[in-house]
Parts: structure tokens; C-alpha cells; sequence
């Protein structure tokens, strides 16, 4: 089950291991220099434009969540035993107040870990959270020149992605297809 206690180990295509786990409030040190190392082209890729760093309320936001109405993963690498993680992506999904029945995700993986398998594990636990939660749909939205994202998504199943007018591309993952 993934939820609040979930906890486990992902070997990158490079055989490197990271923790994945539920972020938790003292991820968010870790988080804000985390955000320091990412590219300009992976910050726009996931904030869909610019952005200089993340405020201490979106940082709240982040990692202070219920697991039923919004719920987050990240996956981190720990020097030692018992180390502070050293945050390398986060996966979230957050539910629709108007339709608690869909979600928004996201997903942001720091440059150093693209394209090692970590994306596409942090999907699919998910995906598995959300189903598990009862949601029945997941929504997103990526630039669409972010063809490694549309990848990813293709690869885990069905998805449906509509090009929107303003260079964007609209995702929706129906969680009856996997």
C-alpha cells in the first residue's frame, strides 16, 4: 500500500539506489537546495516557465499533505544510514476540489537522475497511490517540445494527450487503464 508508512529501494539504470518515500516536513531543506541544482530547461519543462526558487509556503505546501487529498512521494539518496536525504525528484498528485474524483500530478526529477528509470517507478507508484486513494484519472499538463515526458507517459499505458493552442499539451491518464 502506499501511503504515509510506504518505504522503498529503486536501482537506477546506472545501479546507483535511491529511497523512495512519502516527502515528509523536514524534506524541505533538502527541497530548496535541491531547486538550486536544476537546470533552466528542467525548471521550465516542470513549472512550465521560469522560476527563480521556491517559496517557503510552496515549500509547506509540498511537504505537509494528507495522503487523501494530496499526497507526494520523493526519492532520495542518503550518504549513511539515518542521513539527511539528499532529494533527487518528487512525484505528486493533488485532488480537484470540484471533482475529488481526478487529481493533478506532477512529476520533477533533478537532471542529474533523467532518463535512469526513476520517473517512470515514480509513476507507477503513483499511479498505484492514486487507484488506491479512489481516484479514477489523473490530469497534467507539459510543454509540448518535452517529448522525454511524453515518452515516459506512453510507456507506462494508455494516455491521452491533447495539444493545446498556447504550446502546451494536456495529459489525462484514466486509472481504469492500468
Amino acid at each position: 500500500m502506499i501511503d504515509q508508512e510506504f518505504e522503498t529501494y529503486f536501482s537506477l539504470k546506472n545501479g546507483q539506489r535511491v529511497l523512495i518515500r512519502p516527502l515528509q516536513a523536514k524534506d524541505a531543506s533538502s527541497m530548496q537546495a535541491g531547486f538550486k541544482t536544476l537546470s533552466q530547461e528542467t525548471i521550465i519543462n516542470r513549472f512550465l516557465g521560469p522560476k527563480k526558487q521556491i517559496s517557503q509556503a510552496e515549500l509547506d505546501y509540498f511537504t505537509h499533505f494528507d495522503a487523501h487529498q494530496h499526497f507526494a512521494l520523493g526519492a532520495g539518496i542518503q550518504s549513511t544510514p539515518g542521513a539527511e536525504l539528499e532529494g533527487v525528484a518528487i512525484a505528486r498528485w493533488m485532488r480537484r476540489d470540484e471533482l475529488p474524483s481526478q487529481a493533478d500530478f506532477a512529476l520533477l526529477i533533478q537532471d542529474a537522475y533523467q532518463g535512469q528509470g526513476l520517473g517512470t517507478c515514480l509513476m507507477r507508484l503513483l499511479i498505484q497511490g492514486a487507484k488506491e486513494q479512489g481516484l479514477e484519472s489523473l490530469h497534467g499538463t507539459c510543454l509540448a517540445y518535452n517529448q522525454a515526458m511524453q515518452a515516459l507517459l506512453k510507456r507506462l499505458g494508455p494516455v491521452r494527450l491533447t495539444r493545446l493552442g498556447n504550446g502546451e499539451i494536456d495529459i489525462l491518464l484514466m486509472l481504469t487503464d492500468f
